[in-house]
């Protein structure tokens, strides 16, 4: 794929386009579109006209709901250095519906529930870069 241009999106931007991505369509009355020349968000109505010129200007990035998945509680689980804490983690996923909850809960009680903000961050920048190179932009680091 050829590529369209160079982006450097902030952490904050990268986050939200993330977040973004992960929805599953249920908010379907607005919009987000990424500006390509700042790196920035725009949000605005669906089907407003100016959603429209948004859709319609080049300059802009549509960023889908498209309720992807990134990294779950298993990569989580793999990644952790510690035996006994992977084990104690590996214990709260199972048991079926609630096992983030019952990982965050494993987590605090071992004074560790930094690990997740911290692979939930590196995931979620993984997942916004993947798309913007899909799009075919190369990203690079704001500094």
């Amino acid at each position: 794929m050829s590529r369209r241009g160079r982006l450097s999106p902030s952490a904050e931007t990268l986050e939200e386009i993330a977040r973004e991505l992960r929805e599953d369509g249920f908010c379907e009355d607005y919009g987000v579109w990424l500006d390509t020349r700042t790196s920035e968000l725009v949000s605005q109505e669906s089907g407003s006209a100016e959603a429209e010129a948004l859709d319609a200007d080049a300059r802009y990035l549509f960023v889908p709901q498209a309720a992807a998945q990134g990294a779950g509680l298993r990569d989580f689980a793999r990644g952790l250095t510690d035996p006994g804490l992977r084990a104690a983690v590996e214990q709260a996923m199972r048991g079926g519906r609630g096992g983030y909850r019952r990982v965050k809960d494993c987590l605090r009680r071992h004074g560790q529930l930094e690990l997740w903000y911290d692979f939930e961050a590196a995931r979620d920048r993984a997942l916004a870069i993947q798309f913007l190179e899909e799009q075919g932009f190369e990203v690079v680091s704001e500094g």
